[in-house]
């Protein structure tokens, strides 16, 4: 018995809208827990997506 199509598994897809609202945000000087709660996208997940466009990170006193 073949579904035809198959379910798609593990965590949904981020949107990329959101994603680059969270990256302009941060280039901005937003902290990362402003970015969290305004966007929901966690602070890993940001960090990736800075390493993946080549932005380099801030350090801690640097966004305080």
């Amino acid at each position: 018995m073949g579904l035809g199509r198959r379910m798609r598994t593990g965590r949904p897809r981020i949107d990329q809208t959101k994603l680059d609202k969270a990256i302009s945000l941060y280039l901005g000087g937003a902290s990362l827990e402003d970015i969290e709660s305004i966007s929901g996208i966690g602070h890993s997940t940001i960090y990736r997506e800075l390493d993946k466009r080549g932005i380099p990170k801030r350090s801690k006193k640097a966004s305080r």
